[in-house]
């Protein structure tokens, strides 16, 4: 089973479109069969932003990032998500998160054959 080891998915920052149908159609036709997302870095923070200052705003949108990701599944298709990890986004991460994801992970890993991480050129597909 080859898996995108590593792909940013998400529906708040749309440039470029990232979420999963756009990701999908960026790898018809390969031997993709899974993938590890994380939500976009402008869905966390301002990475532009020399002086980022942390808001209630930003927070939702961390918020809503990381739970989109939770929401992704394909019959057929392997969606592993990742939390981008904020200071704010710690207080709801349970023990339960990790117990859950380590144990899909360690069945994941002991099924893999092959990882490869997909480097896609968004603009090649217009």
């Amino acid at each position: 089973m080859i898996i995108d080891a590593h792909a940013h998915c998400g529906i708040q920052d749309l440039s470029p479109p990232q979420d999963l149908e756009d990701y999908l159609s960026y790898i018809e036709g390969s031997a993709i069969r899974g993938v590890v997302v994380f939500a976009p870095v402008m869905e966390i923070y301002d990475r532009y932003d020399a002086d980022f200052a942390d808001t209630t705003e930003w927070r939702r949108r961390r918020k809503s990032a990381n739970q989109y990701l939770l929401t992704l599944s394909k019959p057929d298709f392997e969606v592993i998500p990742y939390f981008f990890i904020w200071n704010d986004f710690l207080e709801c991460v349970t023990a339960f998160h990790f117990t859950f994801r380590s144990k899909q992970l360690t069945k994941r890993m002991e099924m893999f054959v092959v990882v490869l991480t997909c480097v896609v050129d968004h603009s090649a597909k217009k």
